[in-house]
């Protein structure tokens, strides 16, 4: 039950929205830092 309830209070919570200019950045320090970029993944977050 406290899954559940858990569950569906995480639902009400708004999923972030990334303009261009941050998913931009994002890939850039990826890529700096050696990091496996799935920015393109993310978009749809």
């Amino acid at each position: 039950m406290l899954a559940e309830t858990f569950y569906e209070e995480m639902k009400r919570i708004p999923t972030p929205e990334y303009t261009e200019e941050e998913i931009a950045f994002a890939e850039k320090i990826s890529e700096e830092a050696g990091i496996e970029n799935q920015a393109e993944r993310c978009r749809d977050v």
